[in-house]
Formats: C-alpha cells, sequence, structure tokens
C-alpha cells in the first residue's frame, strides 16, 4: 500500500508551487515558516521524491514535483466543488463581482471560464474589467485582479497562475520573403513604443540585428499587424499558436515572461463569492498549462486542443 497524503500537505504544496516561496505560501496559507517546512519535508520523505529545487530566484519543481501538480490540482477541484454543494444549502451566492485582467487573457483565455462559472452561479452579477491598468484593490475599484507581475504587493492574497510563454511571430509569407539573421537581415520587429528602440531585450533573441517596423502599443494590434504581413511580433504563444495566419519565426525558440496571480485584498478575500471565483479561475486556468507554456494551442472556444 502507498503512502497515505494529507490534504493539508498537498495544499501547502500547491501554495509553495503558486509562490515559488515558503515565506509567501506561509503568509497566504496563515502558518509559520517552519510549519510550512516541516510538512514539505514530511510530504517528501512520504513520497520518496525531491518536489522542489531550491535557487536563488525561488522555488523550482523538480520532475516528480511536476507530476505531483495536476493530481493535486484535480484534488483540489473535488474538494472545493464538494465545500460548495455543501455551503450552497444554506446560502446560495449573489451579489456583485468584478473582475479585471488584461484584454488578451479577456478575448483569448477566461470568457468560456467565466461563462461556465455564471452559468454554475446564476446570481451572482459579474463585472469584467478589461484594462491593462492595475485597477486599485486597496480601494475596492475590484474585487479579483489577474496580474502579471514578478512579485504582487506582499499585502494582497492570490495564487500563482502557470507560467505564460512568449515567442516571435509572423506570417507564412513575411517569413518566406524576409531574412532574419546574417547581414542581410531585412525582417522587422513590430514594438510598443518608440523607446522600445533601445532595449537590450531584443539582443537576447537570435534577431537583433533586425530593424524596427510599426509602433503599436495594444498586444492584440500587434498580434493582428504580424498577420497582415507588417513584421514580426512577440507575442504569448496561447494566442499566436492557435492563429492560422501566424507561425513561430524558424529558430525563435519559447521564452518565459512574468508570472501571472490571481489577486485580492485581504478584506474581499473574506467574501465567500470571491473565494469561489479565485478557485474556480485559479483551476481552470491551470487546466490550460500546456497551452500558456507554449506546448499545445488552444481551440477557438478556449478549450486546449
Amino acid at each position: 500500500m502507498g503512502p497515505v497524503m494529507d490534504w493539508d500537505d498537498l495544499k501547502i504544496f500547491l501554495a509553495l508551487q503558486r509562490s515559488a516561496s515558503i515565506r509567501a505560501a506561509a503568509e497566504a496559507l496563515g502558518l509559520s515558516h517552519s510549519t510550512v517546512s516541516r510538512r514539505l519535508q514530511s510530504l517528501e520523505t512520504a513520497l520518496g521524491s525531491k518536489l522542489f529545487l531550491r535557487r536563488a530566484e525561488g522555488l523550482g519543481l523538480t520532475e516528480a514535483g511536476t507530476e505531483l501538480v495536476a493530481h493535486a490540482e484535480r484534488i483540489e477541484s473535488n474538494v472545493q466543488a464538494m465545500t460548495s454543494a455543501v455551503l450552497g444549502r444554506d446560502a446560495r451566492l449573489s451579489g456583485r463581482l468584478r473582475l479585471s485582467l488584461p484584454p488578451p487573457l479577456a478575448e483569448h483565455l477566461v470568457m468560456p471560464i467565466l461563462a461556465g462559472f455564471a452559468r454554475t452561479y446564476p446570481e451572482i452579477e459579474l463585472e469584467v474589467i478589461s484594462t491593462y491598468g492595475f485597477i486599485d484593490l486597496d480601494r475596492q475599484h475590484a474585487d479579483i485582479a489577474i496580474r502579471f507581475q514578478v512579485e504582487p504587493d506582499r499585502h494582497l492574497v492570490g495564487r500563482r497562475l502557470p507560467n505564460v510563454a512568449y515567442s516571435v511571430y509572423a506570417s507564412p509569407d513575411y517569413i518566406a520573403q524576409h531574412r532574419f539573421q546574417g547581414p542581410k537581415a531585412d525582417a522587422a520587429w513590430i514594438i510598443w513604443k518608440d523607446s522600445d528602440r533601445t532595449l537590450p531585450w531584443f539582443a537576447a533573441t537570435l534577431f537583433p540585428i533586425c530593424g524596427f517596423g510599426p509602433i503599436i502599443p495594444d498586444p492584440l494590434c500587434q498580434i493582428a499587424a504580424a498577420r497582415a504581413g507588417m513584421g514580426m511580433a512577440y507575442a504569448p504563444c496561447f494566442i499566436a499558436d492557435a492563429d492560422p495566419g501566424l507561425v513561430r519565426v524558424p529558430g525563435a525558440g519559447v521564452m518565459q515572461d512574468r508570472p501571472g496571480w490571481i489577486l485580492a485584498h485581504p478584506d474581499t478575500r473574506s467574501s465567500h463569492r470571491v473565494r469561489v471565483c479565485m478557485a474556480h479561475l485559479a483551476t481552470e486556468i491551470a487546466c490550460h498549462r500546456a497551452a500558456l507554456a507554449g506546448d499545445l494551442p488552444l481551440a477557438a472556444d478556449g478549450v486546449s486542443a
């Protein structure tokens, strides 16, 4: 008979995976640093495998840890579903719920997820604030925010999302008609703003000597411009891989951008409808981990193909 795992240990494991930090996981769970460390060691001992690698930038999953994530999230989803079903007998979820998130994520991933949430909780009035800016959670301008940043404000609570991979994309015709490397390179970058011309970021790609084309601040418009043959764009794989008018520029590879978070203010987080929505979003977005990592395109309905 295999080891019996405690659900509390799996909750700690998921908190560590989402925050990549023992300190942050301890704060999110309301536990001490030593308790989280001890429970992690106990879980690793029971499984006979290391789950995390300690790195300067934070905790990283081992192969065993990566395998455990999907199982733990499935258990988490089942527990949340049972909890919601029981609580729903006594208190129906209702009222206004405001979610802030970037437009590309709303349009290409989250809307089908919210549609499922709305069907499950029809008395919750959803307000979706699609913006590239950071809505002020302290002033309750939104109840929940999905943000992409290296480290969220420490006083906010939430969950880490799977990393979003980026690559360089262009239309097939543009790739066939242009050179991207060598002395005769004539391909051009579509950039966000004029100051991007001085950024060292381009040197990290295989196309540092390429010139610059149109300035287009909106990421979705950049993707449309690349599709129309105006140049090459640095775009999220989960969007561009599913676009039949785009392909990755040969040799571009996959690059990681800033991590994503589902966040709420501690006072707002106490609301049951906020907790249920955050859990629903985290679980459903995690189901698209492969597409977000650039391994699998999304279908038109937002479901991993």
